[in-house]
């Protein structure tokens, strides 16, 4: 999700960028904004649990696509660190005061200072990798294949199958497991924990260290679609309380996230300078699109029929991505010229492993 990494990307993985933050949109949609209106039964409930099956692939996806990319790099900019926590703030800040003078909440002193925190798990944990990278990168590179591949198993099993067995137990059996999990003591953190991002990054850079024909992308599409329609029908049995299908340290997601970045990687497309631009809007997507969501009328719209919801969804999809490049446009003309003259006066250190 990152768009400060240089790197020239390829347009079908761009345009899987796009979809990806579709899903964070989806998932806003309903976790926030449609969980409180639609009871157990309703389908319009299991409709938005299937595309939030779908959807939760999407975190996985953003931090795959930045370990495909960035596993041959040996540093990495720790100005960009800065920007993103300070595009992050910026945000957060206008956010708050647009909420203070024209919506529901009151001005304090107290809730400003906090607002310039950036109080965001996505990018506190990417920002992390980040400046792991170039190490991790050290040891990924150094790592004949067939090692590499035992390295993404064992971590796999370590921090994804065996935190969502536990996970599972604890739930099933109504039984405290506190200490058995490999992540933390008090189990997997649902993926939201650096240990998941790392390992999505590990094998990002796997993916673009092996070779994967396209033969496989059939049974890529096959598996993909079996795996979330299951994960859709556990998570609508386990309901919105103990919902594993959205860990996204869950195997199964992962294994789905992997799946359709291989089916995309697949996808052959000329350079398309449209679809790259447009690609450059996904972090500032992921740090507004709630702002908008709040005034799209989501309680009224998951109330009518499943055709209206479902079109009323990806016009929200459409309609704040357009938005969200708009403001990337924006920010980054204004940002852009005060971080040059900014970057004269303050160096950054560069992030080297040798």
């Amino acid at each position: 999700m990152d768009n400060s990494t240089k790197a020239i990307r390829s347009s079908n993985i761009e345009l899987l960028r796009i979809f990806a933050i579709f899903g964070v949109i989806s998932i806003h949609y309903y976790n926030y904004y449609a969980i409180n209106t639609l009871g157990a039964g309703d389908i319009n409930n299991y409709i938005l649990n299937f595309f939030q099956c779908f959807s939760a692939c999407s975190v996985n996806i953003f931090i795959l696509i930045s370990g495909y990319f960035m596993s041959k790099k040996s540093s990495v900019k720790s100005e960009k660190v800065f920007e993103l926590l300070l595009q992050t703030i910026i945000f957060r800040e206008l956010f708050y005061l647009y909420r203070a003078f024209f919506g529901s909440l009151t001005f304090t002193v107290r809730d400003f200072i906090i607002y310039l925190l950036p109080l965001n798990y996505y990018v506190v944990l990417y920002c992390c990798v980040y400046i792991l990278s170039p190490y991790i990168n050290k040891l990924t590179k150094s790592l004949p294949i067939k090692s590499f591949r035992q390295l993404v198993i064992i971590i796999f099993v370590l921090f994804s199958v065996l935190p969502t067995a536990i996970d599972i137990a604890q739930h099933l059996f109504s039984v405290e497991l506190h200490g058995l999990s490999p992540i933390g003591h008090y189990g997997s953190g649902y993926g939201y924990t650096v240990i998941n991002f790392i390992m999505m990054y590990i094998i990002g850079a796997y993916l673009a260290k092996a070779e994967f024909g396209t033969k496989r992308i059939p049974l890529c599409l096959g598996v993909s679609v079996c795996v979330l329609f299951l994960l859709t029908v556990v998570g609508i049995r386990g309901g919105y309380g103990y919902n594993f299908s959205l860990s996204y340290c869950n195997p199964f997601l992962i294994t789905a996230s992997v799946m359709i970045f291989l089916i995309f990687k697949s996808i052959s497309i000329k350079p398309n300078k449209v679809i790259n631009s447009a690609a450059k809007a996904t972090f500032t997507a992921f740090l507004i699109n709630t702002m908008f969501l709040e005034r799209a009328k989501i309680d009224i719209f998951v109330q009518k029929n499943p055709l209206i919801m479902t079109l009323h969804l990806f016009a929200c999809c459409i309609i704040i991505y357009a938005a969200s490049y708009a403001v990337y446009l924006i920010y980054s003309s204004v940002m852009g010229l005060m971080l040059k003259l900014f970057y004269k006066k303050v160096k950054f250190p560069i992030i080297k492993c040798e």
